[in-house]
């Protein structure tokens, strides 16, 4: 943010012209990877259009072809989320091997895809932690009889990562398909009385996937939740890189921003499947 400042701070923000960036880009690469340039103008970009929601601006020139064929990024290191047809394929998969997780297998991707959880959320995932439209991730008390983690047995409480609870919002359709297919056969959305091992829903995961990808995993439906909600999102516009980084429930905004990088389709968005 502080190279950001340095060279637009001062200038009015219709002077901001895809000539300036271009010559801003110019004079970064001489300081820095391709990789940390492409961080801060996605930075820029934000800031550019929330200009153009206010009106200060017509259009926000980051968008221009000229710029976009600039700063290309190497994509082998990116996260890896399902691609718009790897979603499709998915779900004709789950069509055919229904019976997976306790016949909860629809439903385990209906959360993965648009809540974005952890695998050991979805092992946690309570009842109680589905309000309206949203999922809440937060620390819970569990019972020895209740879990098989050690940890969690020692303790007597699961706590997700960095102990960050957050709330994640769903798509209304999504949100209404999750409170008609979950079964209250227990405390816990999958598994009922007693939590699932993280390594089971894994496997289950990987039937399916595996087959379409073997390079594919239960955690790339994290990495595609995040990338449609930069893309897509709930308005169908995107959402910006902070509201992604909170319902993805990441520590630091730049680990959001890696994802600005992937592309699953931005011309086709992976909630017309539902």
């Amino acid at each position: 943010l502080k190279n950001l400042d340095k060279a637009f701070s001062e200038m009015p923000i219709e002077t901001i012209t895809v000539d300036a960036i271009l010559q801003w880009q110019a004079k970064r690469r001489g300081e820095a990877a391709v990789k940390s340039i492409k961080l801060e103008r996605d930075i820029l970009s934000q800031i550019l259009d929330m200009a153009v929601e206010d009106g200060a601006i017509p259009s926000n020139p980051i968008n221009s072809k000229q710029l976009k064929k600039t700063l290309r990024i190497n994509r082998s290191g990116l996260p890896l989320a399902l691609t718009y047809d790897e979603v499709s394929a998915l779900l004709k998969a789950i069509e055919k091997q229904q019976g997976l997780l306790g016949r909860q297998i629809y439903l385990a991707a209906l959360v993965a895809l648009f809540g974005g959880l952890r695998r050991g959320e979805l092992c946690y995932l309570t009842h109680l932690d589905i309000v309206g439209n949203n999922l809440i991730i937060q620390s819970k008390e569990v019972s020895a009889e209740e879990s098989n983690d050690p940890d969690v047995r020692k303790g007597g409480i699961w706590l997700p990562k960095g102990n960050r609870p957050r709330v994640v919002d769903l798509p209304q359709k999504i949100a209404d398909k999750i409170l008609a297919l979950k079964k209250n056969t227990g405390r816990f959305i999958f598994g009922g009385k007693h939590v699932y091992h993280k390594d089971y829903i894994t496997g289950e995961f990987e039937k399916l996937l595996h087959p379409i990808n073997p390079k594919l995993s239960l955690h790339c439906l994290r990495h595609t939740f995040v990338t449609w909600r930069i893309e897509h999102g709930i308005s169908g516009r995107g959402d910006n890189l902070v509201r992604v980084q909170q319902a993805a429930g990441h520590a630091d905004i730049q680990t959001t921003m890696r994802y600005a990088h992937i592309q699953l389709s931005p011309d086709k968005d992976i909630l017309g499947f539902f």
